[in-house]
This record gives C-alpha cells, structure tokens and sequence, in this order.
C-alpha cells in the first residue's frame, strides 16, 4: 500500500502601495510627500514582495527570493544598513556591505516594530538589528546573529515589541532579549534561557508594548510559574487556567503549589488557599437556614458559620466572576457562563427541577448548559437569567405573571424561555420582590408582575390593583424615563423600582410610604420620577433594601435614603425616615490602639486612620489621630432588616469595598429585599 501525502503551500506576491505620511522616507518614493492615496513604490515593481512589516517610521519588504528591501527612518539603524542615515527609497540590505549572506540563507521571515528588526532566514538563524544610536552598540546597526540561542532548537518564526525581540522554537519555547541586556561576546556568552512562564506555544503575536500567544490545549502555564511566588509590588499575578478539565483533557499537574494566605476577617486566623488575588473563589458567612451558604447543611448551621467568611468548596474549580442573592437563596455565575444554585427550593425558584426543599450546595442548571449565562437575577420567590445570545429565562413563582410567561399561573421548577426575550435585544434586567424589569440595547424598559404600588411604572397601578392585580406579559413603558434619558441599567426592590441613564441620572418609583424613593415624600409613584436631589452627582450604581436605597455617586461618595429605624443608612444615627437622598461620610467602628484597654467607639472619616503617639502642652503622651488616603466606594449593596425571622442576619456577601481605605460593608446580598 502506497501513500502518497502532498503538501500545497501558498504565497502570494505582489506590488507594493503606500500612503500616509512620509517625512522619513517610510513610503518610499524618493521624496517626504505626504500622501493622501495608495500609490505604487516603482522600485519594488515585480520584485515578487510577499511580507512588508512597518516601524514606528521604517519599513521592511520580504521578497519571495529571499531578499530584504528597507527604506525610511534609521537614526536607530534599523534598517541595517551600517549607519545612521534615512532611506527615501528600497536598499537591498544584502547588497549592502553583508557578503551576499541572504542569498546563501535565504530571507524566511521578518519582524519590526518601534526602532527594532529582526530577520529570520531558511536555516532558522535570527539577526537583530536597530536600537542602536548609541557607540557602544554599534554592531546592531547591521544584522547581527544571535548565536546564544541553543543550536538545538530551530526558530520557525520571529516578533518584536517596540524594545524587545523574541523567537519562537518549533517545539513551543520561546527566546527573548534586547540590545541593551545580551552578552554576543563568543567566549563569554552563555545560551538563552527560555522564557519560563509558558509552554506549547505554536503562534506568538506582539504589539508595540504587549504580545499574545496561541498554545496547544494540553500546555500553556508552565509548572514553573504555578510554584512562584510573588516577589515585590512589581510581580504580576498568574494562576492557571481557571475552566474546568474535562475528564479526556490532559491537565499539566504543577509539581508543588505554594499556598498563600487569605484572611479570615476574624484578625487572628488565616486558612491557606492554593490561589491567587482575583481568582474567583466564592466565600460565605451568616445565617446558614435552608443551606443558602453552599458549605453543607452540618457546616450551615453551626456557629462558626455566622463569625466568619468560609470557601465554598463545591465552586473551588470554578472561576466565579458574579455571585447575588434573593431572599433565601443564592446564584453564581462563572466565567465559562455556567449558572450556580443553591438555598430555598421552593416554588422551584433554583431551577433544579428537584422535589427536595432546600438544596445547601451549589449545583449546576443544568438546563442551561448549552447557554453562555451573562446576567441573573433573583426575586422573593422567581429567578430570571440572560444568556449572551440574548436568551431570556425565568423560572420559579409566578403568581403575579412576574416571569413574564403568558398563560403560566402555577409555579415552574426549570429555566422556561420566554418567547419575545431576543425579540427585546435585551441589555440589563433586575428582579423586584414580586416583579421584573428589563433594559434594551435601545434604552427602552419592559415591567411585568405584581404592580400594587405602581413598581411597574407603567401609571396605571390603580387600575391593576382594582382588576387583575398583575401585567402577566412584559409591556414597555411608553414615556421611558422622560425625554433626552437612556437607561442603562434597572434595579428592584421589594415594592419599589429604580433606573440609571448613561449619564448618571437616577430615577424611582413604586412604593413611597417610607421615604424609600427620595422624592422628599411618602406617596406612591406610578411612572420613574427623577430623584433631583442628586441631579448634580453622576450615580455609577445603586441598590435596594425593603424600605431604603443606596446610591454611588462616581466620587466614591454613597448616599442614602428611606427607612433607617435600623441604622440601614449608615448616617449615623438612627432616624426613623431619611426623606432626601444624604451623605454616609461617617462610619462607626470599634478601633483598638495599643496602651489601652478594651477598644473605643468612635466615628472615623472614611480612609485610612493612623495613630502616633505625641506630647502635649503639658508634656504627656497622647494618641493624636491622622486620615490618609482618602476612602473611595466602588460598589454598593442592600439588604432588608424586616424580613423573618427578626433579626435577619442572613448570608452576607461583603461587595463593597474601599480604595485606600478600610473595607466598608454598606449591606450584604445582591437582593435580600427582593
């Protein structure tokens, strides 16, 4: 048996255009006239060029003989011609002082970028050149070998940043080094090392400052960079791949992980996590009932659940990237788009399709599989969730049609899709405690569900509450958010909505009797009304309880509002109702200092707080306290003080936090009001 295996390679040549500008001789045309429209370089006129790579202001053209063409700039002697002079048209750079070496070793490929060229010939010798204004290295200014790479391995392609070279080997190393940093002294070079952080590389791509490579599924992060630590504030943070292995992946075991530490929050323990900063773990603490933790009803309802943030194992191979709350269950998303569930089961709201009734570690919907998931939201007793295709599904309660799914009155245990989703080109969604709002890629908003109050804001919640008491279906409201508005984003809470326009307006309506709308009154309202006491700040985000809002204003300043019988509002004291939307520019907190005994409770201005010891016009020491690094908030969260059992202290998820200063729990879930 014979068999007979061909190989077909393509080149394309051709003639060479440019245009553009030409003050260095980087078109050339003999000439610095700028050009407006491609013209032909005639000296390269059926020189059979199939690669031209360009500098910050010169040019190289490979031809398919193998000879190399540079012209432009070379105050770096980048095009390698022996000197520092500008080209204004194509030099053959092997006719120029090189001995004819490029037509022994034919040109394979070249590389340029910012003031440095690399050239690759047939053989896989690499020649650096430019980068060289400078005496001392006067030798790049032509092409110089690059005879420290092992002669083992054979270079099959090249690139170059603005200031550095690299060269890829056929069995995926890569080789990097620039004229400033490598020893080509014959007797005193030692072998480049290969660059150890990656392996099974088989494409690599460089930018003027960053580069990118493509590599064989079974490599990339080399074992060597899974056993580092980081040195200095100057290391950069590498973990491995975060998708889960499948069981017929081959998976690259690292030869010792070195765990680092991740604080426990109590101040004096610590629990050791193979990670790094930023690597998606999901970690849970509070009021463990129905399992809404995710560690396990046994761990859930002991006491070290509620003093302390503990990893939820179940989610560990995951790369967790969104995580939210409703009122007694908890979703995770991860960076694959897979949707996590776990807590209350009931009316089906976790999409499990199970008959148990609470579920206390995380599981997959597995309906959802086939479907990147980009947004969820949970209500009192129904989930809703958007796939990127722009796929809609809710499941769960739909007593008040807040589902959005026509002819559907019982609950519904499994992601249901809901028919006019896509239709909607949905951008954003949010569930309220009985009722859902969507955000278009137009701006447009869609309300469906329980509209007691006038949360819908569709104005005609009289009239829903005297027939039907529900919009079974998602309908539009007409007027929007007011001429000259786009929303960007929607937000509930349990009887009342809010939304966010892209420049930062905020607008409220639904339910008012606490003040919880910040329209400096207690009356419902039945379409979005502005909140103009922050129409001079740029909102960035907000979030809402029962009965109080909080607002992020794009300085790091959080406001709030409505019911803080409860201290909800963070201002301090304890009002019964906050009527406007105020500053939280206090916080309490219990600061134990050295010397005393106990700790003191005192209000502190957001940042971080020194204390040094001074003497006073008396000459005893005293503690005299300083602010620095003023705090900054970058999210807000909000949770409900009045659902039962009192008190709640359900499951906290501390998202907000400080820049420069200590972290600030401003609530706890995505959504407890809801």
């Amino acid at each position: 048996m014979y068999v007979c295996v061909c190989v077909y390679i393509y080149i394309y040549i051709g003639d060479v255009w440019t245009w553009g500008k030409a003050f260095r001789g980087q078109l050339g045309h003999k000439d610095v006239q700028e050009e407006y429209s491609p013209r032909i370089v005639t000296l390269l006129r059926r020189m059979g060029a199939c690669k031209i790579v360009c500098g910050d202001d010169h040019t190289l053209v490979k031809c398919v003989t193998g000879r190399v063409f540079a012209f432009g700039a070379n105050d770096q002697g980048q095009l390698g011609l022996g000197d520092l002079v500008d080209r204004l048209i194509p030099i053959d750079i092997d006719g120029h002082g090189m001995d004819a070496m490029f037509s022994k070793d034919p040109v394979a490929n070249v590389a340029a970028k910012g003031t440095l060229s690399l050239i690759l010939t047939n053989s896989g010798k690499v020649f650096t050149f430019g980068d060289a204004a400078d005496a001392q290295y006067e030798q790049f200014r032509r092409p110089t070998h690059i005879h420290v790479i092992p002669k083992g391995e054979f270079i099959s392609t090249v690139e170059c940043t603005s200031n550095r070279a690299y060269a890829l080997s056929d069995v995926g190393r890569i080789y990097r080094w620039s004229v400033r940093d490598i020893n080509l002294v014959p007797d005193a070079s030692l072998p480049l090392e290969p660059f150890h952080a990656i392996s099974g590389v088989f494409r690599l791509f460089c930018g003027a400052h960053h580069m990118a490579v493509l590599c064989t599924v079974s490599h990339g992060l080399s074992a060597t960079m899974l056993t580092r630590q980081k040195v200095g504030e100057m290391a950069h943070d590498i973990s491995a791949p975060n998708r889960v292995k499948e069981a017929d992946e081959a998976s690259q075991v690292a030869l010792k992980v070195m765990p680092e530490f991740l604080d426990d929050f109590d101040g004096g323990s610590t629990s050791e996590s193979p990670s790094r900063e930023g690597d998606g773990y999901v970690m849970t603490y509070g009021k463990g009932l129905d399992g809404r933790l995710g560690h396990g009803l046994t761990y859930s309802l002991s006491e070290a659940s509620k003093l302390k943030p503990a990893k939820v194992e179940k989610l560990s191979k995951n790369s967790i990237c969104f995580i939210g709350c409703g009122k007694d269950s908890t979703f995770a998303i991860s960076d694959m788009g897979r949707l996590f569930t776990w807590g209350n089961h009931q009316f089906g709201k976790l999409g499990l399709n199970q008959s148990h009734f609470c579920m206390s570690v995380p599981m997959q919907v597995s309906t959802l599989t086939k479907f990147n998931i980009v947004l969820c939201s949970m209500g009192r007793n129904h989930t809703v969730c958007l796939s990127d295709k722009g796929n809609l599904f809710g499941w769960g309660s739909n007593t008040f049609g807040q589902l959005g799914l026509e002819g559907v009155t019982a609950s519904v245990s499994t992601p249901q899709e809901v028919p006019v989703g896509r239709e909607l080109n949905i951008k954003h969604l949010a569930c309220g405690g009985f009722h859902t709002l969507l955000c278009s890629w137009t701006f447009e908003i869609f309300t469906c569900g329980k509209g007691w109050h006038g949360q819908l804001g569709q104005g005609d919640y009289e009239s829903l509450t005297a027939q039907s008491k529900t919009l079974p279906y998602f309908k539009k409201i007409a007027a929007g958010l007011g001429a000259g508005y786009k929303c960007v984003r929607v937000y509930g809470g349990t009887e009342m909505s809010a939304a966010l326009t892209d420049d930062g307006a905020i607008f409220t309506w639904g339910q008012g009797s606490q003040c919880q709308l910040g329209h400096n009154g207690v009356n419902n309202e039945s379409k979005p009304r502005k909140v103009e006491r922050l129409s001079k700040e740029t909102v960035v985000d907000v979030a809402m309880g029962k009965s109080h809002c909080v607002a992020l204003s794009a300085n790091g300043l959080p406001w709030a509002w409505g019911k803080g019988n409860n201290g909800q509002l963070g201002i301090s004291e304890k009002g019964d109702k906050e009527r406007l939307p105020r500053v939280v520019e206090l916080c309490r907190r219990a600061i134990a200092r050295m010397g005393m005994i106990g700790t003191s409770d005192e209000e502190i201005p957001w940042g971080s707080v020194y204390y040094k010891r001074e003497k006073d016009k008396s000459g005893e020491e005293v503690d005299v306290r300083s602010v620095q690094n003023d705090g900054k908030v970058i999210q807000v969260s909000a949770t409900n003080p009045c659902l039962p059992p009192p008190p709640c202290r359900s499951h906290r998820h501390t998202f907000s936090r400080s820049f420069g200063a200590p972290f600030l729990d401003v609530g706890g879930s995505q959504k407890e009001a809801s």
